[in-house]
């Protein structure tokens, strides 16, 4: 398929949307804020510990067993200390920005492909802030 080329005009354009993204000064900062995040043994300590928290409270509730008290308390106690680094709560927020960009470039994409017309900006804002997915998203 001529898509899969190098000189194709639309890998060409896939790949200037990717160095533009990847210079991009916001995006820059979010990579940074994920890099931070993996060098700080105390807030990783810190996620592991609200992950096997939360995962112990899903699977009880996914058992339809009761939840102490203590354990939502403790679980909330993790949350709580591990937003309050910052460090863990500038990865956070890149990580669900990060995600955002990924679901937003492929609805765009999807719903070029599912249209076979580029569709309006307001379309896919539309789309992303009702949290819908197009057919091939």
């Amino acid at each position: 398929m001529k898509f899969f080329t190098e000189n194709s005009p639309s890998f060409l354009h896939l790949k200037g949307l990717c160095d533009t993204l990847a210079q991009d000064t916001e995006f820059q900062e979010m990579r940074h804020n994920l890099s931070e995040f993996k060098k700080d043994e105390i807030a990783k300590k810190q996620l592991e510990a609200l992950t096997a928290m939360g995962n112990v409270i899903r699977s009880k509730q996914s058992r339809k067993e009761e939840l102490i008290p203590r354990e939502v308390e403790e679980f909330e106690e993790l949350r709580t200390e591990f937003l309050s680094n910052p460090i863990a709560a500038a990865f956070v927020e890149s990580q669900e920005n990060l995600v955002n960009v990924k679901r937003f470039i492929s609805h765009f994409i999807s719903k070029t492909i599912e249209q076979g017309t580029t569709p309006k900006l307001k379309e896919i804002l539309d789309l992303f802030k009702s949290n819908q997915h197009c057919g091939t998203c």
